[in-house]
C-alpha cells in the first residue's frame, strides 16, 4: 500500500526544533472558502509536519519563515499516549518527507524581494516535485495568514 499526504499552506510561526534538535515542526494554515446559505465562509485547518532528516532540519532553519507559502508532503501516523491522569489520547501526525518553498507576489522562493520571476526552491528525498511551474498553482495573489 502507498499513502501520502500533500498540502499547500502558509507557515503560521517560525519552525520549532524538537527532540533536542533532532527534529523540527513546521505548522501551516490551510484556508478553504465556500458558500453556505449564500454567504462566503472561510474555514482554516492547521497542520503540523515534523521533519527528521538532518538535511531537512538545516534547510528549514535557514530558509523557512512565518508567512512563507509551502508545498509539503508526508506520511500520516497515529500516535497514542497515556496522560498523567490516566486518559488515553490519540493524535494524527504528519512525518514530513519533502517540501517546496513557493514564490509569492513580491518575494522569491528564497524569501528575498523578487526582482524577476523566481523558480521555486525545493528539496525532496524522493526526487524533484513534478510541474515546477509556480504559475500553475494559482493566480499569484497573496492570501492573508490567519491569526
Amino acid at each position: 500500500m502507498f499513502q501520502r499526504y500533500e498540502a499547500i499552506g502558509r507557515i503560521v510561526k517560525d519552525p520549532v526544533p524538537i527532540a533536542n534538535g533532532r527534529g523540527i515542526d513546521v505548522r501551516i494554515a490551510i484556508n478553504r472558502n465556500y458558500q453556505k446559505d449564500g454567504e462566503w465562509v472561510e474555514e482554516t485547518t492547521y497542520v503540523t509536519f515534523t521533519f527528521w532528516r538532518p538535511e531537512d532540519l538545516q534547510r528549514i532553519q535557514e530558509k523557512v519563515h512565518k508567512g512563507d507559502l509551502l508545498f509539503l508532503e508526508g506520511r500520516l501516523k497515529n500516535l497514542e499516549a497515556t496522560l498523567q491522569d490516566g486518559t488515553k489520547r490519540m493524535e494524527l501526525v504528519v512525518n514530513g518527507t519533502s517540501f517546496k518553498i513557493l514564490p509569492t507576489k513580491g518575494r522569491s522562493a528564497e524569501g528575498a524581494p523578487a526582482a524577476a520571476p523566481a523558480a521555486a526552491d525545493s528539496y525532496s528525498g524522493l526526487g524533484t516535485w513534478p510541474g515546477d511551474d509556480p504559475n500553475a498553482l494559482g493566480d499569484g495573489v497573496d492570501e492573508p495568514v490567519p491569526f
